[in-house]
């Protein structure tokens, strides 16, 4: 016999279990073609990673939402509660910006010059668009990170990350004090 949670709900959208981080392997990068690939499927059975992936896409490079996925964002930040808690949304944000240099085949071939040049450094382009989609949930949610501080330190993280990387101007962008 299914429980009132069940029938209200369908199946489960996503277990913990597939929350893996993602992994620093170059041959499954997180790359529009590899979002696209959930476009108009169905995302309950998408892995967390990928949604993450959906999400940080989601974003144009000054920080504004892109019409045909507007809504996608603000539905992860508000649900993902359902089956993870919010710390380890935060944990696959952090894992998705440390993974960006294996993106990039000009950082892997050491050519660091190119990455002030958002256009050219799919790296930099990426943690960019990372760096917005989690200032977005910070600004849209700031009860979520109120309540958490596990979250509030992994967006220290991911604010510490930026500015070694030489990004002050994205770090800024990740100002949990305020909350």
């Amino acid at each position: 016999m299914q429980s009132l949670q069940q029938r209200l709900l369908g199946p489960p959208m996503i277990s913990v279990s597939d929350a893996t981080p993602v992994d620093n392997d170059i041959s499954s990068p997180c790359t529009p073609t590899a979002a696209r690939e959930l476009d108009g499927g169905d995302l309950r059975f998408a892995p967390v990673h990928r949604l993450v992936e959906m999400c940080v896409l989601s974003f144009e490079v000054d920080g504004e939402l892109r019409e045909s996925q507007a809504h996608f964002p603000m539905a992860l930040f508000l649900v993902h509660q359902w089956w993870m808690p919010f710390s380890e949304l935060g944990a696959h944000f952090v894992a998705q910006y440390k993974s960006a240099p294996k993106r990039c085949e000009l950082c892997a071939r050491g050519d660091n010059e190119h990455k002030s040049d958002i256009e050219r450094c799919e790296s930099t382009r990426y943690r960019t668009l990372l760096c917005h989609a989690v200032a977005r949930w910070i600004r849209a949610f700031p009860m979520h990170f109120d309540a958490n501080s596990q979250l509030c330190k992994l967006v220290e993280r991911l604010q510490t990350a930026a500015l070694q990387d030489g990004f002050p101007h994205l770090a800024d962008l990740l100002d949990v004090s305020a909350v």
